[in-house]
C-alpha cells in the first residue's frame, strides 16, 4: 500500500510540474469567482477587518455590519457598502460602531459616546 501511496504522490507532483500555468490559471479564476460569491464576500471582509487589527471578528458582528444602513452616530443612511465602517480601537482592536465615512475619519463623536 505505501508504494501505491507513493507513485500517486509521485504523478501529483509531475503533473503539477507539467500543467503549472493552467493550474495557476484555474487558481485565480475560482478565486476571482468566490469571492464574489456572499461567503467569499463575508470571509474576505472579516479577514481585512483581522488585518486591519480588529479584535475577536466574529458572524455575529458581520451580520450586525452588513444589515446596520446609517450610521450609529449621525443618523445618516449608507448610500452604498464603500460609506459604511467599522469603527474600532486601535489600540485594544475592540469594535465599537458601524459609521459612515465622514463619522469614521473624525474622532468628535467619541466625545458624544463619553458624554
Amino acid at each position: 500500500m505505501p508504494r501505491d501511496k507513493e507513485k500517486q504522490k509521485e504523478y501529483n507532483r509531475l503533473y503539477r510540474i507539467a500543467n503549472k500555468e493552467h493550474i495557476k490559471e484555474y487558481d485565480r479564476l475560482h478565486k476571482k469567482l468566490w469571492r464574489k460569491t456572499p461567503q467569499g464576500k463575508k470571509q474576505n471582509t472579516m479577514s481585512t477587518w483581522i488585518n486591519q487589527g480588529v479584535a475577536n471578528v466574529n458572524d455575529a458582528m458581520y451580520d450586525k455590519y452588513i444589515n446596520t444602513h446609517c450610521c450609529d452616530v449621525c443618523s445618516k443612511e449608507f448610500k452604498n457598502s464603500l460609506d459604511r465602517h467599522l469603527d474600532h480601537n486601535h489600540d485594544t482592536g475592540d469594535f465599537r460602531q458601524i459609521l459612515c465615512r465622514a463619522c469614521n475619519s473624525r474622532d468628535s463623536w467619541i466625545r458624544k459616546i463619553e458624554a
